[in-house]
């Protein structure tokens, strides 16, 4: 058992000598190998191309023609027949359709952002959930000297008859649950590296060296109202409905340029084989037709209809907005009260701690003269390493809140 602790114990100074792999190159990977991110540039990259294609003319027509029952004319029959046409749409409406389409890309692109906010948040909280479980495990190893230490004086008690054996027995019962609580912490890492692996698109088991504990809190300088009024509407989920909604009126303009009618011009060609039973004038000459056509959208009711769509399209919107920013302005201030309570848990833990200290040792001496309070000084060490874990919990606490915050308010 005690071999075990001591093993443990030179693991984690192993690990905590390597090189540690810091949280900003962390970030810097997402996107670059982010799969998701890779998946909504490449829709984004698509989405211009199709911009590209809504703003051609449409393709011209070209039609060509045998009669079965040759057709006569005063100057020949008709032998063949060949016509091209192109339709031209109103003025504007392929600009508009590109437009339209450019966009709807534009919106998409917010999304790519918003993905990757949650995205380096998911990375930081799963980084500071690492070093609270390294930093559990630095302290339990402490503590564990402290128990090795206390249970030398208590060996050396019992030989000479001035202390207990259980006291002896409690004391590696004590052990054995610290070692058996650094393992199970080690254990509990694995999540953490699988979803920063995952986000990386790395292996799951891929190892990651983690920077240790923080020395002080994070810092957070958070104005509600300013932050509501000024950088709120720069988020992106909310740019994303704008756009979304300017791209509806945008196609309010299309569909008004698609009431409009469209035209079309052409040329026919008919080639005339010459009369064998007369020679009048012009004998064979062949057909030349210029052509002109025009689409008359009569039926409005299909536009009408497309005009209430995006209407009602952008009603929902503008309504998703007030449901984000009433929910991010909840979010914010539930992430600005965890972090104030973690900062009040600090004051009072920095309060306590070396009142604390003072009493362990001085329990610790008095033990060690005269073998009184064995029970109390176990008991003022637990509550030591409950402060002190209680510390770093609340320390990580407040880098996790301002990283949450940081996604609401800060945008890459």
């Amino acid at each position: 058992t005690v071999c075990s602790t001591v093993l443990i114990g030179l693991l984690l100074l192993f690990y905590r000598s390597l090189p540690a792999q810091s949280l900003a190159s962390l970030e810097d990977m997402v996107t670059v190998n982010n799969p998701q991110l890779q998946a909504l540039d490449l829709r984004y990259q698509a989405m211009l191309k199709k911009s590209e294609q809504v703003s051609q003319l449409p393709d011209p027509v070209v039609a060509a023609g045998v009669p079965l029952f040759r057709p006569e004319t005063r100057l020949g029959g008709q032998v063949f027949t060949l016509g091209v046409s192109q339709m031209l749409p109103w003025k504007g409406t392929l600009q508009t359709r590109e437009e339209v389409g450019l966009l709807e890309a534009r919106a998409q692109y917010e999304q790519i952002d918003a993905e990757r906010i949650d995205l380096l948040h998911s990375v930081r909280t799963a980084y500071h959930r690492l070093q609270l479980i390294s930093e559990k495990q630095r302290l339990l190893s402490e503590f564990s000297d402290n128990y090795h230490q206390l249970r030398t004086i208590t060996v050396n008690r019992v030989e000479t008859g001035q202390a207990d054996l259980a006291d002896v027995l409690q004391l590696d019962i004590k052990l054995q649950k610290v070692a058996f609580e650094i393992d199970q912490l080690e254990n509990k890492k694995a999540p953490f590296y699988a979803r920063i692996n995952e986000i990386l698109n790395r292996p799951s088991k891929t190892n990651i060296q983690i920077d240790s504990l923080p020395d002080r809190p994070a810092a957070l300088n958070l104005d509600l109202d300013t932050t509501i009024a000024n950088t709120l509407p720069q988020h992106p989920m909310l740019q994303q409905l704008d756009w979304q909604i300017a791209t509806s009126r945008k196609k309010q303009e299309l569909n008004k340029l698609l009431r409009k009618p469209s035209f079309g011009v052409g040329l026919e060609y008919s080639w005339v084989s010459p009369r064998t039973d007369a020679d009048p004038r012009f004998n064979g000459r062949d057909i030349l037709i210029p052509r002109a056509t025009a689409t008359l959208p009569i039926d409005q009711r299909k536009y009408q209809s497309a005009d209430q769509e995006e209407a009602l399209k952008q009603m929902a919107a503008k309504e998703d907005k007030v449901r984000i920013i009433n929910q991010i302005e909840r979010l914010l201030i539930e992430y600005q009260s965890r972090y104030q309570n973690a900062m009040i848990t600090l004051d009072f833990i920095d309060s306590q701690t070396e009142t604390i200290r003072q009493t362990y040792e001085l329990l610790l001496a008095g033990y060690s003269s005269n073998g009184h309070r064995f029970t109390d000084l176990i008991e003022i060490q637990n509550e030591l390493l409950e402060f002190e874990v209680r510390k770093a919990e609340a320390l990580i606490d407040t880098y996790i809140q301002v990283s949450a915050i940081q996604s609401l308010t800060r945008y890459p």
